[in-house]
């Protein structure tokens, strides 16, 4: 019987959380970091990753072991964030120069969480499985495990974006009551991360957990 279990990560967990993130990123952002060496990027976001946690401890970084091993990760926050922009920098210019460095913080910043949710909303930042693990629900578990602990806080809606392209994605957060509020079209988003067109989608929860 195979042994699934989803943990909140701790400190030492950074790193395969990263790495999964890693994967899920370049899914959603293909042309974010090009240019760097796949190793480099991974050990730069774990960087960064740790002094995220550092600065604002575990919000809502979970991982989810499929017997045992690391395979899939979510990041949501039910309150916004204070963004580690100067350390940031300074691990990005260490593998580009400092305008490539500015740039790319700057899309960071532009692609992440917002820095202040709306009332009583959980908003979910990245979701990611393994390749090899995909199609076995372990996102859905994970996005179920982010409804439980919403309900928990007396959170009243999830929220999420996803781009317009990824239709399996979509059609699985339709599948979880998610609906679309908001689309939105970038020339930036184009050219730096190749994505032109993304959905924001909205949930609101039950009292009772949504277990389809």
């Amino acid at each position: 019987m195979t042994d699934i279990d989803i943990v909140k990560c701790t400190r030492k967990d950074i790193p395969s959380f990263s790495e999964i993130m890693c994967t899920a990123f370049n899914d959603k952002y293909p042309k974010f970091f090009s240019g760097l060496h796949e190793r480099d990027y991974c050990q730069l976001v774990s960087q960064i990753n740790l002094s995220d946690y550092d600065l604002n401890g575990n919000l809502g970084k979970y991982i989810i072991k499929y017997d045992h091993e690391v395979v899939g990760a979510i990041d949501f926050y039910t309150k916004g964030k204070r963004v580690p922009l100067g350390p940031t920098i300074k691990i990005l210019s260490s593998q580009m120069n400092i305008i490539k460095s500015l740039k790319t913080s700057v899309m960071l910043l532009g692609f992440g969480p917002p820095f202040k949710l709306p009332e009583k909303t959980l908003y979910i930042d990245k979701i990611g499985v393994l390749e090899k693990y995909r199609g076995k629900g372990l996102g859905k578990k994970l996005i179920i495990h982010a409804f439980n602990i919403a309900i928990q806080e007396d959170i009243q809606f999830v929220e999420l974006e996803v781009t317009a392209k990824n239709q399996n994605a979509i059609s699985l957060y339709e599948k979880m009551g998610f609906k679309i509020t908001k689309s939105t079209k970038t020339t930036l988003g184009r050219i730096f991360v190749g994505v032109s067109k993304y959905y924001r989608m909205r949930k609101k929860l039950s009292k009772t957990n949504d277990k389809h």
